[in-house]
């Protein structure tokens, strides 16, 4: 996938008229290691994300990224996000919440590898607002499926590590909330409803028990990964 030049089937460029030039590389005391991001996500799976400016002195030039920023000496993570968004696209989601901290690899140019701080807020969006948003930072943005967005090559690595994470999440949620293998018929193919049924019957019929003293442990590593996943925490990314 290229990154978004006009208009797509989900991708929008900002008008040159309300975009704030291009960032230059900051001064190495004011680098910041300490950022704040949203995760957010339509009623479809996709997320949003940002096209980075093609700018030599910022992290991840010309990359798909999170909409957010750095958290400025004595102010909240939240504070952070809610300024970071009014000022890059001049919304914020009604149900924005904290969803978890992520510790990253950040070089800035020029300077060693440094452990970052990424605490990541959820929040909805919809296709019709993304239309409406009035971005003032990066070449534009998009509403990507995360299967698509984790395979594309040039993504910032907290958009790849918080956006895998919180999709898998939210596959697990489903999957409790079911009872049966959402993942399976994430990726089931084609066949009659009759025959889909029948399938969704063997696979329950497979499942353990579902009682107090079920260990998830005991279930296998994927349950166990969905347990950490659904409700954020914390996670590390190495480059």
């Amino acid at each position: 996938m290229q990154a978004v030049v006009g208009r797509s089937a989900f991708g929008f460029v900002p008008p040159m008229s309300t975009r704030r030039p291009s960032p230059s590389a900051p001064p190495a005391e004011t680098w910041a290691l300490a950022f704040a991001a949203a995760l957010l996500r339509d009623p479809a799976g996709r997320y949003l994300v940002q096209v980075r400016d093609q700018a030599p002195g910022i992290l991840h030039p010309g990359a798909y990224g999170l909409f957010g920023g750095g958290i400025e000496e004595g102010e909240e993570a939240e504070e952070a996000i809610r300024r970071e968004l009014l000022e890059e696209i001049g919304w914020v989601p009604d149900d924005l919440r904290f969803w978890g901290t992520l510790w990253i690899p950040a070089r800035y140019p020029g300077a060693p590898m440094r452990s970052a701080r990424v605490e990541a807020f959820e929040g909805s969006i919809t296709r019709d607002r993304v239309a409406l948003l009035r971005q003032t930072e990066g070449a534009g943005r998009a509403l990507i499926p995360p299967r698509t967005l984790l395979l594309e090559a040039n993504v910032a690595p907290v958009a790849r590590l918080a956006i895998g994470l919180h999709a898998q999440g939210a596959i697990c949620r489903r999957r409790q909330r079911t009872g049966l293998g959402a993942l399976d018929r994430l990726t089931a193919g084609g066949g009659s409803s009759g025959q889909r049924r029948r399938n969704s019957r063997s696979r329950a019929a497979k499942s353990p028990p579902r009682s107090r003293g079920w260990s998830a442990k005991a279930a296998g590593p994927r349950v166990a990964a969905c347990g950490r996943a659904a409700g954020g925490g914390r996670a590390e990314a190495t480059e």
